[in-house]
């Protein structure tokens, strides 16, 4: 009895690893990118607030099928949110995501890639109302934890900063992401805990965007077209 337990208690948790082993591969490709090999332009759409309740997650995942069939094939979605809607979904040290966030984030990510379509996946957003990361060294704790969460999804960009230049980060604990030497080794933090990931870095202050775009850690420049 208890070994047909925990057979049964395995079978989901078996299923979903066998979905993601499923899961396209992003990656560099020339000037580019390529997806399983194959050259990919991404045309997407920013739905940077999907993972702050499950209504917002479910009706992206339900409107997935419509992008698709338009063109689009890649969708953008932030950790913390946007201005339409944002939390701060880390424990004070960094160490830990709420499960039920993350839960809502690893829905739609299978989603996409049931679709063949690419996720850019970011992390800090400037307005957050509420912010629980109590430092510096929380927020690098942060990336950390994403980039475990996140390694068995290869079809995703990380993007660790929204518009990285924007003095609404000086309110909040991980400011100093605003600094391109900081946001440097955010990246690096994130390399470490997994080499392969792609992770791309911009905002739009020129020489902010030139100091990311020339820095061999970064693999994709994220600017805005603000100035």
């Amino acid at each position: 009895m208890i070994l047909r337990s925990t057979l049964t208690s395995l079978l989901p948790s078996l299923a979903f690893a066998a979905s993601l082993a499923a899961s396209p591969v992003l990656t560099i490709d020339g000037p580019g990118f390529a997806l399983d090999g194959q050259p990919f332009h991404l045309w997407g759409v920013r739905v940077a607030s999907a993972t702050q309740s499950d209504a917002l997650a479910d009706e992206l995942i339900a409107n997935l099928d419509h992008y698709r069939a338009h063109g689009i094939n890649t969708v953008t979605v932030f950790y913390q949110g946007s201005l339409g809607g944002n939390s701060d979904p880390f424990t004070l040290d960094g160490k830990a995501l709420d499960p039920a966030h993350q839960a809502r984030m690893e829905r739609i990510l299978q989603a996409c890639a049931e679709r063949r379509m690419v996720a850019i996946v970011g992390i800090f957003y400037q307005r957050v109302q509420e912010p629980r990361l109590r430092d510096w060294a929380a927020a690098r704790e942060a990336v950390r934890t994403v980039a475990t969460a996140l390694r068995p999804h290869r079809h995703i960009l990380l993007n660790v900063a929204n518009e990285q230049g924007s003095d609404h980060y000086d309110e909040q604990p991980w400011r100093r992401v605003r600094a391109p030497d900081d946001l440097i080794r955010l990246v690096r933090d994130i390399k470490q805990v997994d080499p392969a990931r792609l992770v791309g870095a911009g905002g739009y202050a020129p020489s902010h965007n030139v100091a990311l775009g020339l820095a061999p850690e970064v693999d994709a420049l994220l600017y805005d077209h603000n100035s």
